[in-house]
């Protein structure tokens, strides 16, 4: 396997325990995803990642694009009042803006 093979394998996995974690629930919601995932990574002892851009670059691309399969998994769960475009019910109900389309978290 090469080298590159692995360390898509090693993002992979660390992207599906983050996602599985506190800081990708309600408990953060309101720090950014960069910020939750810096927080994964120096609570989880993987400075090596955080202190290097472009691996966390890159282990925030694994995360964003696992974040749908998740959702659909249930793995990820969303906060039953927070509309979004993944609740269309509840995004149906949000208040248009001035241009009348309804607005979006």
């Amino acid at each position: 396997m090469t080298q590159v093979a692995q360390t898509t394998l090693k993002f992979d996995a660390i992207a599906w325990k983050f996602v599985g974690a506190e800081f990708a629930g309600q408990t953060y919601a309101d720090w950014p995803i960069e910020r939750r995932l810096d927080g994964y990574l120096l609570h989880h002892g993987l400075v090596d990642i955080f202190d290097d851009g472009s691996a966390c670059e890159a282990l925030l691309g694994r995360v964003m694009d696992n974040i749908g399969r998740a959702v659909r998994d249930r793995l990820l769960r969303r906060h039953v009042d927070t509309p979004s475009l993944a609740n269309p019910v509840a995004a149906a109900s949000l208040p248009p803006d001035v241009s009348g389309r309804r607005r979006h978290p």
